[in-house]
């Protein structure tokens, strides 16, 4: 931003300005997003009689102008005092072609947001820019499948009748679906409050299961 020698009175008058100056209004309608926005007559509706007021005018030049990267809008903005004072700031915006319909509106755009930024009032919820946003749907969260991992496993330190390791029912393989029965069992309840059934599944079957007894052969 650029100003003044001196800006003591105009920074008095923008203090003045701006504890009596009210929100603009959201005219403006954004079909693309569903949103409102403050037009640039809004805003000035909004300013214009703390303008008056506190002796404060504004000035606003767009200038076309082309380098390497493509075409481009600025609008330079100069808030000035009766004293002579005065503050500028300048924007600027890439356009997707030079027709009279893209420069003008690119204008009214810059001319907005450059006098809601110098004379620091509250417009719209800048959903006038969701064009710049990540607008693609959010995945949605959706509470775990319980698969028994919230469940706490059978005490491994109480006595195990023989070598093995404890398997939930749904994560056996079909050989061992069909030696579970003869093998020891403990049902414990998930944080879900489901019961789940674990079975010790022997680490050598010979051992531990007779013969004929149900052994996968």
């Amino acid at each position: 931003m650029k100003t003044s020698e001196t800006v003591v009175k105009i920074f008095q008058a923008l203090i003045s300005f701006q504890a009596e100056v009210k929100p603009a209004e959201k005219n403006g309608k954004n079909p693309f997003f569903s949103s409102s926005y403050s037009t640039l007559q809004d805003v000035f509706e909004s300013i214009k009689p703390g303008m008056k007021l506190n002796k404060l005018g504004v000035i606003q030049s767009p200038e076309l102008y082309e380098t390497q990267e493509g075409k481009f809008i600025k609008v330079v903005s100069r808030v000035i005092h009766e004293s002579g004072e005065w503050i500028e700031g300048e924007v600027s915006a890439s356009l997707k072609d030079a027709n009279p319909q893209t420069i003008g509106s690119a204008i009214s755009y810059l001319r907005r947001y450059s006098l809601i930024s110098l004379f620091g009032i509250a417009s719209e919820d800048d959903d006038d820019g969701n064009a710049a946003t990540d607008n693609t749907p959010k995945e949605i969260k959706q509470d775990p499948v319980d698969t028994g991992k919230q469940q706490k496993q059978p005490d491994s330190s109480k006595p195990q009748k023989y070598p093995g390791k404890w398997i939930i029912a749904f994560k056996l393989t079909p050989d061992q679906v069909k030696n579970a029965p003869l093998c020891e069992k403990e049902t414990r309840k998930a944080t879900s409050g489901k019961l789940f059934d674990w079975y010790l599944i022997p680490d050598n079957w010979d051992d531990v299961i007779p013969q004929g007894e149900g052994q996968v052969q």
